[in-house]
């Protein structure tokens, strides 16, 4: 057996990670009975069990010549004696006196499971544990949008149909006398069609409004999360600055002898078991938070530009938060290949110059800035008639991710949430 022969007092060790809180050794769990205790290997050795330091068994045997305590790791021990170990070691808790209490509490820090953490460790992990229902809600109000978003463009097929068929109505009004048999039915038809025009463009009306309303509080619920992972990282970094100015602190220090004295416990400074699993778990959840910083060029006003990819074709466009939709010039849907379908709605528009052109509205295949990417995007391509109409880069893409600008730096920072790595 691969044992010490002598008893060393413990040394007191940093581990630095990435967040680091204290944490006791094993307890220890004095157990009178002599046994015999067998490696791996098959060798032998009576002995009591005294503790377990870091994985380390510290067993202790008598002879003529006194008690010495020897040292095997846990790992080399047999089955049989690995589950002694557990067993004896299990459940047991370590006890402090009101006074040690309060002096490990200035240095916010308390025992839980047997473990010295620091006392920040719990709200770590509980607010760890609720981003899952975060992102369900997330998840859920871009359904809820998408759904949206399906409605109004089967409203406005609908409404494209109706406008159709009022076409052929009035056309064939247009053929028959006031005295003709169909003719106070066509007119009927044309009438209600119209009422039913009035009455969806009034719905549409009222879904884009609740359509706008969700999401604008689906960028706060963004906001919050992404927040919420920034303050966490920055909990993780506090506890681990705590821990290395605790490491050289020489108050602090005493403090953990005297709880071994008062113990018996082995003290050491490492990472606890429940912040480990919170600082792993952290380390995922902040993976799929994606942020990119793309670079603006700036036009000598207030203007800027950036670099996007439509349907895979790069253009430069105007970032413009005040456009609620995508708009391309008739030229740029040439050269891009976009193609507007015979029944895309008609919008009236103003530009900047203060003429009234008509756009149509159509849907991009793939809009791209950097590597955000988003599918089935709103774009009104305006009439040729707009020929000094700027491309601008507008809502319909850029409200499905965080986005932030930064004027001075000439940057625009976006920032998605993906799935969580399983």
């Amino acid at each position: 057996m691969n044992c010490a022969s002598r008893y060393r007092r413990p040394v007191f060790t940093l581990i630095c990670v990435f967040a680091v809180s204290l944490v006791f050794s094993s307890s220890n769990v004095t157990a009178q009975e002599v046994r015999t205790w067998k490696n791996s290997e098959g060798k032998s050795l009576k002995a009591t069990f005294v503790k377990v330091v870091d994985s380390t068994v510290h067993l202790r045997t008598s002879n003529k010549d006194g008690d010495k305590i020897v040292k095997v790791s846990l790992d080399k021990l047999s089955s049989a004696d690995q589950s002694y170990v557990k067993k004896l070691t299990s459940g047991s808790a370590i006890r402090l006196d009101k006074e040690l209490r309060q002096r490990l509490a200035e240095y916010d820090f308390k025992i839980t499971s047997g473990e010295l953490t620091h006392t920040s460790t719990g709200e770590m992990s509980r607010k760890i544990a609720s981003t899952r229902k975060d992102v369900k809600r997330l998840r859920e109000a871009e359904a809820s949008i998408k759904r949206l978003e399906e409605d109004r463009a089967a409203g406005r097929q609908t409404m494209r149909d109706i406008m159709a068929t009022n076409v052929e109505v009035n056309a064939r009004l247009s053929e028959l006398s006031r005295t003709h048999r169909d003719y106070n039915k066509l007119v009927s038809a044309n009438n209600a069609n119209v009422d039913r025009l009035r009455i969806m463009r009034s719905d549409l009306e009222n879904l884009d409004g609740e359509m706008a309303r969700q999401k604008s509080e689906l960028g706060k619920q963004r906001e919050i999360y992404i927040q919420k992972i920034v303050d966490l990282q920055s909990l993780s970094r506090a506890i681990r600055e705590k821990a290395t100015e605790l490491a050289s602190d020489a108050d602090f220090q005493q403090l953990l002898g005297d709880i071994e004295k008062a113990t018996g416990h082995s003290v050491t400074l490492g990472e606890s078991r429940s912040l480990a699993r919170a600082r792993k778990k952290l380390e995922l959840i902040a993976e799929t938070v994606h942020s990119e910083s793309i670079p603006l060029e700036g036009d000598g006003s207030n203007s800027f530009q950036v670099m996007a990819s439509i349907n895979g074709k790069p253009l430069k466009m105007v970032f413009d938060t005040g456009a609620d939709l995508i708009l391309l010039s008739s030229n740029n849907a040439i050269e891009l290949g976009v193609k507007i379908p015979a029944d895309a709605q008609k919008i009236p528009m103003v530009v900047a110059d203060g003429s009234r052109v008509t756009g149509h509205l159509i849907k991009l295949a793939t809009v791209r800035v950097g590597s955000f990417s988003a599918e089935q995007v709103d774009c009104v391509v305006m009439g040729p008639e707009a020929k000094n109409a700027a491309t601008l880069l507008g809502m319909s893409f850029l409200s499905r991710f965080k986005f932030e600008l930064n004027a001075n730096e000439k940057k625009l920072t976006m920032v998605r949430i993906e799935a969580e790595k399983q």
